[in-house]
């Protein structure tokens, strides 16, 4: 499993890091990991080297949901949670076809279900 956050909070991007690193560890999933501060950087990365990502909806330069817009023209198979602590753009979600999406703070039993939910729809 090839997970990425992009998130400009590094406090963010460390939290879900560790929790993420906790649940593949206990069920023996191999995985990694890969963090970008914001959506210009995620951009110029191998988008298809990309299984799931953690996206924040409120960043500087361009926010989440023009970057997720820009992913599905490149990657319609990307897994795409959302993270935000405005829950208004919940709709705006399914435009991009988001799998999740997670409000700020994150809250560990979501978070897991989220992970639960992954693993069901990628095995």
């Amino acid at each position: 499993m090839r997970i990425a956050i992009c998130d400009d909070e590094k406090q963010i991007c460390e939290f879900l890091k560790e929790k993420i690193r906790r649940y593949y560890f206990s069920n023996d999933i191999n995985f990694s990991i890969q963090t970008f501060e914001n959506g210009e950087k995620l951009l110029e990365s191998d988008l298809n080297l990309i299984d799931v990502l953690f996206l924040d909806v409120e960043m500087p330069g361009r926010n989440g949901m023009k970057v997720a817009k820009a992913i599905r023209e490149k990657n319609k198979e990307m897994i795409i949670v959302f993270l935000t602590a405005y829950s208004e753009f919940v709709f705006k979600s399914f435009k991009v076809d988001a799998f999740r999406y997670l409000v700020k703070p994150v809250n560990n039993q979501e978070l897991n279900e989220t992970l639960d939910a992954i693993q069901q729809l990628t095995n």
